[in-house]
Parts: C-alpha cells; structure tokens; sequence
C-alpha cells in the first residue's frame, strides 16, 4: 500500500510535466513548472536554439544532407545540397600565451581547435643525462612538436582539405544558383583556391624559370614528398587533381611532380588494404588525367620521367 500511494503522488508531481497535449503557438511543447512561467521557458528554449541552429540544413546536417544528395543522385530534393551563401571565413586566431588554441563562441564557452596543429604532450621528462646520448640525438630530442617536419605535413594536409572543402561549396553554389555574372567572380574565386593549394604544397614547375627539368634536386620536392607519403596526403592530391579543369597550368605541374617520383608513389603497393586502395585510385585519377592532356603536357611529363633522379616503376596503371 505504502508502495502504491508513492507510485501516485509521483505521477501527480509529474502532471505538471506532461507536454504531450499542449502546445505553444510557436508548436513547441508547452512545458510547466512549479518555479518558471511558460514564457520564461520559452525564452531560454529560443536563446539555446539560436545558440545551436541556423535553420540550414547544410551547415546543421552536413554529412546526412550529403547522405540523401548521394543515394538519391537526380531526384527532387527537399533542399538542395548546396551552401545558401559562400562566406570569407578571417583566419584563425590563436593565442600564443595558451598551451592549447580556443575558439571563443557565444553561448556556448569555448571550443578546443583541433589538436593536429598545437597537441599536448602526453607526458614530460627531462632528457637523458648518461654520456651515451650523442649529440645528434640530443639536437633531435629538443626539437619542439610543432616543429617536426612529419606534423608540418599533416597540419598542410588538414590545411589543404579545408580549401577543397571551399572549392566543393563553390561547385555546389553554381550548380543550383543562377548567378548576374554567370557565376565569372565564383569561378575566379575558385581558381585563387586552387592555386592557393599548389602553392601550400610547395610543387616546383620547372617550366616556369628556366624551361630544364634536369635541374631539379630532390630537396626542391621535399615538403611534396613528405605529404604523398602519407595516406592522407595522396587522398588530398588525387581529389587535387579531380577538381583542376582539364589542361591547365596547375594540372600539369602537378602531373609533373607526379612523373618524377613514380617509383616512390606506385614502386610498391603497402601492405594495408587500405592504403593499397588509396594508391590504385591515385594512379586511376593521374591515368585519366594523362588521357585528357595535350600532346605539350604530355610531353614535359615524359620529360620528368626521363630526367629524374629514380628510376621509374615498370607500370603504374
């Protein structure tokens, strides 16, 4: 009985609570309390739903919108897969004074940047004092994290995905928007991204200066060659290739740098399965590359084989 009498004051306190049946004339649920009025409820719903939706679909729900636009290619879509506005996005800023960037973000505190640009060290321990350390690991351990040439390339990767990530917008804007211009300024805009990604990669056209491709060292393609030989990196170089138009100045000397480390991207397939995908579709994008070139390009690509420092791999594709 004692059992019995809790169980119903405990649904009469919960009466209060039911928002089943009532609804605001906003259509939300029409909540009480014992301590707030409705309206005060309501305000605090609408100042956090503020905080935390935009009402677009394709900044609150990317990756389901991605989702939908990608199984159901060709049908009418309730929303377009596609931005409503491009916007300049001002470059990070970072405080030097903390170990650790924040992004500082109304009504919602402060969000941690992603830790591939400043990482925590997981522990700290003073260096080794016996007499065994030589000095070329005593230079090597006082190298600081941020400064490892490998963590340099995943951060240009990181960098370098984001700017693909602006060209896919820019793509998606002028399919389902009908622009004054034609769309001429998003499309310039889109070539300065595309550029600005060879420049973050650091490719070296050997046309460009002196016309000689016998010239180059292998220490021109450093920063090139520690991002390919990354799994990550050689995704960020054939989605590269996939979003340059065909013919141009920026697929050929990408297409070049390629050609002169054939054997150190395609002389071996790794053991992982997934990285043996990864390269099989980066030879498939710079094959498909190659059928689209003019016989120029084609030619200095054969150039860059000749005159490089390796030997070539027997067959890439």
């Amino acid at each position: 009985d004692q059992r019995a009498k809790s169980a119903q004051k405990g649904r009469q306190s919960l009466r209060g609570f039911d928002s089943g049946a009532l609804k605001s004339d906003f259509g939300w649920p029409q909540f009480t309390s014992k301590y707030m009025s409705t309206d005060e409820i309501e305000g605090i719903l609408r100042m956090q739903l503020v905080a935390t939706h935009s009402n677009d679909p394709y900044v609150d729900d990317y990756y389901h919108q991605a989702c939908l636009a990608r199984k159901s290619a060709g049908a009418k879509l309730r929303h377009h897969f596609c931005p409503t506005h491009l916007r300049d996005l001002p470059p990070r800023a970072r405080a030097n004074t903390e170990p650790h960037a924040f992004l500082q973000v109304d009504a919602l505190g402060r969000l941690p940047f992603s830790s591939i640009r400043r990482p925590r060290p997981l522990l700290e321990v003073d260096p080794p004092n016996s007499s065994a350390v030589t000095n070329n690991d005593q230079k090597a351990s006082d190298i600081p994290l941020e400064e490892e040439p490998m963590l340099a390339a995943r951060v240009t990767i990181e960098d370098g995905l984001c700017l693909l990530l602006d060209v896919d917008d820019i793509d998606r804007f002028l399919q389902f928007n009908q622009l004054q211009d034609g769309g001429a300024q998003m499309r310039q805009r889109r070539q300065v991204l595309l550029e600005g990604l060879g420049a973050l990669l650091q490719l070296v056209d050997p046309l460009g200066k002196s016309g000689n491709t016998d010239e180059l060292a292998q220490k021109d393609d450093l920063v090139f060659l520690r991002i390919v030989s990354l799994p990550k990196g050689r995704k960020l170089l054939a989605r590269f290739l996939q979003l340059l138009p065909p013919g141009g100045e920026l697929m050929r000397i990408v297409c070049m740098s390629i050609f002169r480390y054939l054997r150190f991207l395609f002389g071996g397939l790794p053991s992982d399965p997934g990285e043996d995908e990864i390269t099989i579709n980066l030879a498939r994008v710079v094959s498909s590359c190659v059928h689209r070139m003019d016989l120029r390009a084609l030619g200095v690509c054969l150039a860059s084989v000749v005159c490089s420092s390796e030997q070539p791999a027997s067959s890439p594709w």
